[in-house]
Parts: structure tokens; sequence; C-alpha cells
């Protein structure tokens, strides 16, 4: 026969310890969750800056014979729109879309050197939009292309 002051299940004591292990294991795994979203952000930035350098550097490259200037690809405006200068810098939103500076995500600096036999052209993509924020991440790309006949 069972002792009628010993009763079955866990004291307040024994729960106590157990919610505060469990808060003790979970609580760096929650802390986690924001440095991995920045992380995924980051990625999608990098994925947007090659995708768009990518685009560029298609457009320069099948531009007609002569030209000095080339359309701008759909994927950045619509409808393309003739790139005019050498040296320049694009806006694009969050979508990759063209847009102007105070709604952009991302800043594109390009420069674009020509001589006799190639033609030179420099990307710098900078996320958040902005140089001089101290956060700015930048990447590069540099294409090298011969001039077409």
């Amino acid at each position: 026969m069972k002792n009628p002051e010993h009763t079955d299940g866990f004291s307040l004591t024994e729960t106590v310890i157990a919610l505060g292990l469990f808060a003790f294991c979970i609580l760096p795994i929650i802390a986690l969750v924001p440095v991995g979203m920045g992380a995924a952000r980051s990625v999608s930035q990098e994925y947007d800056a090659a995708n768009l350098a990518a685009a560029f550097f298609g457009a320069w490259e099948i531009r007609p014979a002569g030209a000095t200037n080339f359309p701008i690809p759909t994927m950045f405006t619509d409808p393309p729109v003739p790139l005019v200068r050498s040296e320049s810098t694009m806006y694009f939103a969050a979508d990759g879309t063209q847009t102007n500076a105070t709604g952009a995500a991302m800043q594109l600096d390009y420069k674009i050197t020509t001589n006799a036999t190639n033609a030179t052209v420099d990307l710098n993509f900078y996320w958040p939009s902005g140089k001089t924020n101290a956060a700015t991440q930048k990447r590069s790309f540099t294409g090298v292309f011969p001039q077409p006949k």
C-alpha cells in the first residue's frame, strides 16, 4: 500500500531546474537566428550583384559594331534605355529593377574604358546603397571585351 503523503510526479524544484536547463540550451540557438538571416540576406545580395553584372556584361558584349553606347537590358529598365556615358552610377531596388537613389537597395558604379582593340568594363556594387555607410559591402567585377569589328 502506498503512503498517502507520497505522490507521483515532479516537484516544483525539479520543474524549475528543468526549465532553466532548457532555457540555457535554447537561448544560444535563438540568438543565432538574426545571424543566419543576415547571412542569407548577404548571399542574396551577392547573387543579385553577380546576376546584374552578367546582364551588364552581356549587353556590352552584344552591342552593335562601332557603338559607343548600348541598351541596358530590360531587367534593369522597361523599356530599355541607352547608356551614353562611359562612367556613371545606377541604383537598384531589392527586386533588381532600376530605381532612383531614394528607394535604392543597391548602387552600381560603372566605368567603361575603350581603346582600339579592347573595352574594359569595371562594375562596383555597393549595398546597402551608398558608399559612406559603415555597413556597406562592395563587390567588383571587371570584364575585358574585344572591340566589335
